[in-house]
């Protein structure tokens, strides 16, 4: 009878094993994903003064995400962590994985963050834009019926709406405004923080001035507008963006 007792139980703790090493490797692969496919757009997008620009922010901002806390844990690896049982559920052909890197920075994937009146919950996604969403032909009818709040701190409808926002974002960058797809994404990155108002505005600026119109270009232009309008933190904010979700990319893959 003991034998039998000590084989059921090896044979537990061999099937638990098996599932934390599972667990434990598809977490890195996801991680892996996440920066893989980021690196591809920034390789694509950025170059000259853009690149150097987006190094120079990077390093400056690594700090910040890599940080960890007295317990010597850092909350973007709690957050992909926490994001693990949704992501095959949620990740689709046509929006790659690095997009849940902006709910890791924006929420750590957590439903109860921020003002409800204002941004608020996974995506940090304001009342307006989402009932805009609730609108739109692609919103499922549960999308549709849901209030609000439900959406903001719902794991499933708030990556819905999420996912239509960034989309239409991404189209208009690459289908009406011209870009490559690389650079759209891009794009879309730093109007899903700064607003996509913004992002065109000061495409048409660089326009007036003479600029060649590129992201890498634009992002070069963003820093020094940031440097000259110290004052202006969300502008501030929009620079730092890219290269804090890239900080995270990196951090994650290197675990």
């Amino acid at each position: 009878m003991k034998k039998i007792v000590t084989g059921c139980l090896l044979g537990w703790i061999y099937l638990l094993s098996s599932e934390f090493a599972y667990g434990a490797k598809k977490l890195h692969d996801y991680s892996e994903l996440h920066h893989n496919t980021l690196a591809s757009i920034i390789d694509e997008s950025l170059y000259d003064e853009g690149l150097e620009m987006f190094n120079k922010v990077s390093k400056r901002v690594k700090n910040n995400i890599q940080w960890k806390n007295g317990k010597s844990t850092n909350k973007y690896v709690k957050a992909h962590k926490r994001c693990y049982p949704y992501l095959e559920k949620e990740i689709r052909d046509d929006m790659p994985s690095f997009v849940f890197l902006i709910a890791y920075l924006e929420s750590g994937w957590r439903a109860d963050v921020g003002n409800p009146e204002h941004d608020y919950g996974y995506w940090q996604m304001i009342p307006e834009v989402i009932q805009e969403i609730r609108g739109l032909p692609e919103a499922s009818p549960l999308l549709i019926i849901s209030s609000v709040r439900e959406i903001q701190t719902h794991e499933h409808l708030s990556t819905e709406a999420a996912f239509i926002h960034i989309h239409r974002y991404q189209f208009y960058f690459q289908h009406v405004a011209g870009f490559s797809e690389a650079e759209s994404w891009m794009f879309t990155l730093v109007a899903f923080n700064w607003g996509a108002g913004n992002v065109k505005r000061m495409l048409i600026a660089m326009e007036n001035d003479g600029h060649e119109l590129s992201f890498s270009t634009f992002y070069a232009y963003l820093v020094e507008k940031s440097k000259r309008n110290k004052d202006d933190k969300s502008m501030r904010v929009a620079a730092e963006y890219i290269p804090n979700l890239w900080n995270i990319a990196l951090l994650l893959n290197r675990r």
